[in-house]
């Protein structure tokens, strides 16, 4: 009998150390815990869609704002690339003229536009490695639908990682030259025709996950038809960010698994505008029940459904969201 005690007593202490020993790993701390809760936001792009607002999910920050008449065009950092602000519907043509002081204004000349894909081989102005010839810029609308400048431009060379170009308002006698260099921390530097000068636009590449504007958008009608036209929505980040609508799943139901398995785009419009509609009964955008997945620069995937278009003072422009990392 006593046997069976010492034997009984000796098992309960087991039991005692081994519990013990438990309360002890549970008390470990995860320093990055995944959060399960539903975020919100409000990126404010304002009643003319005259702000650029940067955002990132992971820590549910608007990273930075600008207005759209901040900058003109900007220059890629890892290619010989330029881009024009689609934001103010810019455009631009190539005159097949090499000479600067030769250049005016022609009527017949064909202008092109961003792509709202962003893809750097669609862009209106794109690879300027071989370019030689002077274009021609307009620089679009204001917000309040002005019509703005047009300048001539011209790339000297690309030296030392940096563009060097000369610049002047159309149908100036003065001729300007400026240097940009390349940053490898930004996806592309922007510069000013007003104020001569080199802005930072775009926050640091990984940064940011997602900007909040209007943007030029090509509409195909068939082959030989196509409809420029500015719309305005959710453009990503050009660094390692891919998204995709959901489509038949309300946005509990999207798990991890589903995102992985979605077909991801690059695309800078992958999300884009259409996750409104415009009422015609009283002019006003309802919001669609769509669900997007986004996986950011660091491989993390979120779910993200859009909530509103209006303020409390029913102001549009004011873009609401709900967002989850997965």
């Amino acid at each position: 009998m006593k046997q069976i005690n010492k034997v009984l007593l000796l098992s309960i202490a087991l039991s005692f150390f081994i519990v013990g020993c438990k309360k002890e790993e549970k008390a470990i701390e995860d320093k990055n815990p995944i959060p399960t809760e539903v975020q919100w936001n409000t990126a404010d792009i304002g009643s003319n869609y005259e702000n650029q607002v940067w955002f990132n999910l992971s820590n549910n920050q608007v990273v930075k704002s600008n207005n759209i008449l901040d900058w003109d065009i900007a220059f890629d950092s890892e290619s010989d690339v330029i881009y024009l602000n689609s934001a103010l519907n810019a455009s631009v043509a190539f005159t097949g003229i090499n000479e600067f002081e030769n250049v005016n204004a022609d009527p017949n000349l064909e202008y092109n536009y961003e792509h709202q894909s962003g893809m750097k081989d669609s862009l209106a102005i794109g690879d300027v490695s071989q370019l030689q010839e002077v274009l021609l810029i307009r620089r679009g609308f204001s917000p309040t639908n002005d019509s703005l400048e047009s300048w001539k431009f011209q790339l000297i060379e690309i030296k030392d990682g940096a563009y060097h170009f000369a610049y002047a308002e159309l149908g100036s006698s003065s001729i300007d030259t400026a240097i940009v260099a390349k940053n490898s921390a930004f996806n592309k530097v922007a510069f000013s025709f007003v104020t001569g000068k080199e802005i930072q636009i775009e926050p640091q590449k990984e940064s940011f996950d997602l900007c909040f504007t209007k943007y030029t958008h090509i509409f195909y009608a068939n082959t030989d038809t196509t409809q420029i036209q500015v719309a305005t929505g959710v453009l990503l980040n050009s660094y390692k960010t891919h998204a995709a609508k959901i489509n038949n799943l309300e946005f509990g139901k999207v798990t991890k698994e589903v995102a992985e398995s979605a077909h991801l785009s690059n695309d800078l419009n992958a999300i884009g505008y259409d996750w409104k509609v415009l009422s015609l009964s009283d002019f006003k955008y309802n919001v669609k029940p769509d669900v997007y997945v986004i996986k950011d620069s660091s491989g993390d995937y979120y779910k993200l459904q859009f909530t509103g278009f209006y303020n409390e003072q029913d102001e549009k422009g004011h873009i609401s969201f709900d967002f989850e990392k997965l």
